[in-house]
């Protein structure tokens, strides 16, 4: 009931907002943009982009409308955009990589090469340009990354004598052994190290683990598997032995209602490897515990990078008009006030460098994170399928597989090798 609540006050958010913004009158230059929600104040959301589309507007003479969905519905609506079905000018949106191969050069995401000196890439971290471009094409402006930091507990890494974060794998493990905590029984109280959910959930504790062993899941055009690779044979080796060999990470991470954050903010876990780049839910004493760091080194040194970028789609009848907003958003101080309505961080050379993250510890570390960034995105139509966060999805039920101790992990890794190319030449074909 509270989620479709939710739903109606984001609808009718949307609604209000197109108003707001100005609503298109007879005649008057106007553009229609669509981006999800971000954190839980809303007005806040709505004011602050409104406040930019005024500025805009004024500049230009073009207004933009702006409708707020929820982001617990964004997947599903702009993969129904990338095959055909209604669409806005100027979109938030993510996985440009897929959403174009699924596009066919028909829908979706519309590349911009002709007007790439108006996007001024000069202006962004070059690692969060890769978000953006997909075979040589560019489609649109980074303004959000959630790269992810280590967290480690402070506290009881000073109980351990440790005086800082673990660099490497071996130092994670080494870490790991002398922040234990086992009670009599050997049953493990306080975990070294833990995952993020355990055996559910973990699209991204598994990208986060092979892409450090040197892995990837594909290759780059989105048409060969890589998951029978000898580094992600060995990552995932790795993720087992942490479990069951070491013993650094508790076996409750086999019970599908572990959660590792409550269980590090608990103080039952002293490494999250891969955590979240936002805090907001930390009271000022969890704050003096934790400490945020850039990524273990593997093979590479690797953070995991979801983002968002903004671009036009194919069908819009005002492309120069996108252009100009999204130029317009290509501004350190605009960047800025993006990264502040949305409590993200920017990609933006001139944002990050802003008082507003270089003098804060926490965000100037994620803001480190991210010459080290990883992107999400793959080639691939069935990428969706690939990783989804249920049983079916070969990234999902290896990662279970692994965990559980089932069978040798190269043999794991031929079986999901095999369905995860399997499904990746069906999307193709249909391509």
């Amino acid at each position: 009931m509270k989620k479709f609540a939710c739903c109606i006050f984001l609808f009718i958010v949307a609604i209000t907002f197109v108003f707001a913004s100005g609503g298109g009158d007879k005649g008057q230059k106007s553009i229609t943009m669509w981006m999800q929600n971000y954190g839980d104040d809303l007005p806040r959301q709505q004011r602050m982009m409104s406040d930019l589309a005024a500025k805009f507007e004024k500049e230009s003479g073009i207004k933009v409308n702006i409708e707020i969905s929820a982001f617990s519905e964004a997947a599903r609506k702009w993969l129904l955009v990338a095959t055909g079905g209604d669409h806005p000018d100027v979109g938030d949106m993510f996985q440009a990589w897929s959403h174009v191969q699924i596009g066919k050069g028909k829908a979706g995401p519309l590349p911009l090469d002709q007007y790439k000196a108006q996007l001024h890439q000069e202006r962004f971290i070059p690692s969060t340009l890769v978000d953006v471009t997909f075979d040589g094409k560019v489609y649109g402006i980074p303004w959000r990354s959630d790269v992810r930091p280590m967290w480690y507990r402070a506290d009881l890494f000073a109980q351990a004598g440790l005086p800082g974060p673990p660099d490497t794998w071996d130092d994670l493990v080494n870490y790991g052994k002398k922040l234990t905590v086992k009670a009599a029984d050997g049953r493990i109280e306080i975990s070294g190290v833990g995952f993020t959910w355990g055996v559910k959930n973990n699209a991204q504790d598994f990208m986060h683990w092979i892409w450090q062993g040197g892995g990837e899941v594909m290759t780059r055009d989105g048409k060969t598997a890589l998951i029978n690779s000898k580094e992600v044979i060995d990552a995932m080796q790795f993720v087992r032995d942490l479990v069951h060999k070491h013993e650094v990470v508790t076996k409750e991470v086999l019970d599908p209602t572990y959660d590792g954050h409550n269980m590090f903010i608990s103080g039952k876990v002293a490494i999250r490897p891969m955590a979240t780049s936002t805090i907001s839910d930390f009271s000022p004493e969890m704050l003096a515990k934790v400490k945020p760091a850039i990524p273990t080194k593997g093979v590479t040194r690797t953070a995991y990078s979801g983002s968002g970028y903004m671009g036009a789609l194919y069908g819009t009848k005002a492309i120069e008009e996108s252009v100009k907003w999204l130029e317009f958003l290509t501004r350190d101080e605009n960047q800025l006030a993006l990264a502040q309505m949305s409590l993200q961080y920017s990609p933006s050379k001139g944002a990050s460098a802003d008082a507003y993250f270089s003098n804060d510890e926490w965000k100037s570390t994620v803001i480190k994170c991210l010459e080290f960034s990883h992107p999400t995105q793959h080639a691939n139509g069935a990428w969706v399928q690939i990783s989804a966060y249920n049983p079916g999805s070969p990234i999902y039920d290896f990662w279970a597989d692994t965990l559980l101790n089932r069978e040798p992990i190269p043999g794991l890794a031929a079986k999901y090798h095999a369905v995860t190319q399997d499904m990746m030449d069906k999307a193709n074909a249909n391509n």
